[in-house]
Parts: structure tokens; C-alpha cells; sequence
């Protein structure tokens, strides 16, 4: 195991060029709610038991739920042909599986579809190694939901390129495949009430399956097999986002959960979103801020009220004909769409301007500055030490 130290001093560059994410990353990172509840302490577990296949949810309380069959498999003791489609759906407490008008199968959930090739599955036109679970929502609830059963780091072989940009240093893609590890196995179990750990998509992290893998991730992965990040013998909450606009911030700060390891550096970012401005006429920021549930009538005056200690906004004052009212800054991020709450607040005529820096909520590593670091001939361990203080590597 390699020890990482804490980050000491401060890197003494500070960008002046002007993320969404290149295509490449498909999606904002920083969109994860807040952090979990797993073995009693937020976003972290015991690295006891990590299990040979993790569940991630792919389709949840679908009405019925398409599964593409590329090479010969099997659901119960029934064969299903290859270059079929059969649709799951619910009949009463059972799922029936059928292949057109003709219905194949009928049984009590789960339904564990398996193939005889590694990736022999398919749904949504992409194709995925493990097997499929077709199990009824917990709870008693409609529909289906579909479950990849798949090892950890084959999953890992279908989130990387869809979080980070394939044709990055391998470092770069190194670092983000110890902190892609680090985030699943923390947070095994989270989505436990929907009877998965995961989600595919942002609200945890973006996995796409055996269709987006490349030879450079893969490599990442296979280089870094088995390494996750602890603090205190668990797991760390390995959050991370696309660019920091020139300084990552401490989790305590933006979203009021004090995590020692995440704490603010100042970062390179020389992504095309270290520099933003949007514009909004005051009629919008008064709409946002009345569906957030702090309406102040007409609005006369939005100002940055608290910043935290590497410059975001945390809460800001909306004053209007109704009025005053405090607004969280992260909620209102999300309501406009802003890439970030690092931003200076000004009146530009009837309006607002927020000139702003970086992409994604600021914590953890910045993938953009993961890669600049690795342009300076940094390795994934001395990257990772930059962003998750006081960690050890295993």
C-alpha cells in the first residue's frame, strides 16, 4: 500500500482562459446528491466485503423492459435464441418474458437472464458483460426493473469512458479509475431500497456497458486492478468533477458534511470551461428561486451572501417586492443550469450576470486537472495525493 500525503502549499498558478463536459464525458459530473448512508457513516464502508458482482440498476418500475440476446443464453431452464428480443413485463406477482405475441417464460422474481458469452446481453442498444436480474420494484410497486449484475472491475470497464475522455494519459485515466472504484465500492448498497447499489447515469456514475470500451481505459483499469482509496481503513467518498476553475473546495464548505480528505487545493484547469459567464433577465432568477421554495415576489436584488473559504457561492439574498429570502447557491445551480457555484455575481442592466469558472460541484478531483498533471509527467498515485488528503492507497 502507498501512503498519500497531505497536499502542502498551494500551486501558484491561478487560469485566465474561459465546462459542459467535452462529449467524450457525456454528462455534467457534480450532479451526485448528497452523500450516503452506508455502515453508518456517509459515502464510506467497511472494504471487508466486496461482493464478486455489483448490481446496477438499468431500468427501474418499467412497464416492460426490452432485452436484446446476441449470443445463445438462458432464463430459468428456458434457452433463449440468439439475435432475439424478449420483453419482461409484469403479470400479477409474476414476470413473463416473451419474444413478440409468443410468451416463453412466466415465474416469481428475480428472473436471472444468464449467457454463455461474456457479453452476449444487450439493452437500450448497448451490449453488457455479467448477466441481467428482472426483479419486481421492493415495496410492492408496477413495473420491472433491470439489474446488470456484472464483476467490479468490468463494471469499471463501462463507466471510464463515459467519465473520463478515452485518448487522456493513461495517468489521467489511472487516477480516474482508482477514484471510479473507490466511489462504487464505498457506496455498494446505496440504491438498496430499489433493490440495486447503483444507478448508470450521473446520480452516481455514468456506466455504459461493454458498448463504449476502449483499449486506453481498459488498460487504466487493469493498471490500477483492486486499488481503491482509504481514510481510517474504509473506503473514501471519491467524488470528483470535470474542472475546478482553478481551485477545488472542502466538502464541509458546499455541502456541509465535514470529510477531512476532501479538501480545497488550488488546481490547474486549462479545460475550455476554466472561464463562463451566463445571463439571466431577472423575471427567470425570480421564477427559479420561487421553485425552489423561497418566492420573494418580484425580484429587485440577488447578491452573493456567503462564499466558501476557495471562492463558490454557497448562499445567496434574494430581496423582491414579497420580501427576502436565503438561497441555496448549489440549488439554484442546478435549477439555471450553471456549470458551477464558483462565480462573481453582478447586475447587468434588468439582469443578472454570474461570470463563473469550472464545471461540477468542486470536490474531489478535477478530471481536467488530473490531466493537466499528468501532461507534467505526474503518476495516478502523486495525481490522487493532490485531491484526497491524507488517504492511503491499497
Amino acid at each position: 500500500m502507498r501512503r498519500v500525503a497531505r497536499v502542502s502549499g498551494f500551486l501558484a498558478l491561478l487560469l485566465g482562459a474561459g465546462c459542459s463536459i467535452p462529449p467524450a464525458l457525456v454528462a455534467p459530473l457534480g450532479t451526485f446528491p448528497p452523500l450516503s448512508q452506508v455502515d453508518g457513516a456517509l459515502g464510506t464502508r467497511s472494504s471487508a466485503a466486496v461482493p464478486a458482482a455489483l448490481k446496477i440498476g438499468l431500468a427501474v418500475a418499467e412497464s416492460d423492459v426490452a432485452v436484446a440476446v446476441h449470443a445463445a443464453a438462458s432464463a430459468g431452464d428456458v434457452a433463449l435464441a440468439p439475435g432475439k428480443t424478449y420483453v419482461a413485463r409484469r403479470a400479477g406477482a409474476k414476470i413473463v418474458l416473451a419474444e413478440g405475441q409468443t410468451e416463453v417464460l412466466r415465474a416469481d422474481p428475480p428472473l436471472e437472464i444468464r449467457s454463455d458469452a461474456a457479453v452476449g446481453l444487450g439493452f437500450g442498444g448497448r451490449r453488457y458483460r455479467g448477466s441481467f436480474q428482472l426483479i419486481a420494484p421492493p415495496g410492492g410497486g408496477g413495473g420491472v426493473t433491470l439489474i446488470n449484475a456484472v464483476p467490479p472491475e468490468d463494471y469499471l470497464y463501462g463507466v471510464l469512458p463515459a467519465e473520463m475522455a478515452t485518448g487522456w494519459l493513461i495517468e489521467a485515466l489511472k487516477a480516474q479509475a482508482v477514484a471510479a472504484r473507490t466511489y462504487a465500492i464505498a457506496n455498494l448498497g446505496r440504491r438498496a431500497a430499489l433493490g440495486f447499489d447503483l444507478y448508470d447515469t450521473t446520480a452516481d456514475q455514468v456506466y455504459k456497458g461493454f458498448t463504449i470500451e476502449k483499449p486506453d481505459t481498459n488498460s487504466a483499469v487493469d493498471g490500477t486492478r483492486g486499488q481503491v482509496l482509504t481514510w481510517q481503513e474504509r473506503p473514501i467518498a471519491a467524488f470528483f468533477h470535470a474542472s475546478s476553475g482553478g481551485e477545488t473546495d472542502d466538502a464541509v464548505a458546499v455541502w456541509g458534511q465535514d470529510l477531512p480528505y476532501i479538501q480545497g487545493v488550488v488546481d490547474l484547469d486549462p479545460s475550455p470551461h476554466a472561464r463562463w459567464s451566463a445571463s439571466f433577465d431577472a423575471g427567470t432568477l425570480g421564477s427559479a428561486i420561487a421553485a425552489l421554495g423561497s418566492g420573494v415576489g418580484t425580484l429587485q436584488g440577488l447578491t452573493v451572501s456567503k462564499t466558501t473559504p476557495h471562492g463558490r457561492a454557497r448562499w445567496l439574498e434574494a430581496r423582491g417586492t414579497a420580501g427576502t429570502a436565503t438561497v441555496d447557491a448549489n440549488a439554484l445551480r442546478m435549477k439555471l443550469g450553471l456549470k458551477s457555484t464558483r462565480y462573481l455575481l453582478t447586475r447587468e442592466g434588468a439582469g443578472y450576470k454570474f461570470a463563473g469558472g469550472g464545471w461540477g460541484h468542486g470536490l474531489g478531483m478535477s478530471q481536467w486537472g488530473a490531466r493537466a498533471y499528468a501532461q507534467q509527467g505526474e503518476g495516478y498515485q502523486a495525481i490522487l495525493a493532490r485531491y484526497y488528503a491524507d488517504t492511503t492507497l491499497k
